[in-house]
């Protein structure tokens, strides 16, 4: 089985048990004191308007998602067109500027950054360090 393959098939199979791979971490959150004050710091792009927030379940499952695709050595271009047919419904909406972004030669951290869902700073900062 190639590589490629191999790695779709785990993305599916990911998606498809969304529910039980991804663990509810918001009552953690709320009990943290301080959580419900805005944000500040790696946080603090969230707080931009006209912007929906990712649910915390999508953005882990689709950055489990790219993570796969992209450690089965596919090109960018490739991983992000895989990527539109494997990823939750909460990205879908920022699929088409986050892959007109990267045609154009921006990175992915700045596209992401740019995208029209709210994605945290701090995952923007690992997906840049990891550039």
């Amino acid at each position: 089985m190639r590589r490629a393959d191999f790695a779709a098939r785990l993305v599916a199979r990911d998606v498809r048990d969304r529910d039980a791979s991804v663990p509810d971490v918001r009552p953690i959150a709320r009990a943290t004191p301080g959580a419900d004050a805005p944000a500040a710091g790696a946080f603090a792009g969230e707080q931009r308007p006209g912007r929906r927030a990712l649910p915390p379940a999508d953005l882990a499952l689709g950055l489990r998602a790219l993570a796969t695709l992209l450690d089965a050595d596919l090109p960018m271009g490739r991983t992000l067109a895989a990527f539109a047919d494997l990823a939750p419904a909460g990205w879908r909406a920022a699929l088409p500027t986050i892959e007109s972004a990267v045609r154009d030669g921006r990175s992915l951290s700045t596209a992401l950054a740019a995208s029209p869902v709210r994605i945290p700073a701090v995952v923007v900062g690992l997906v840049r360090a990891g550039e």
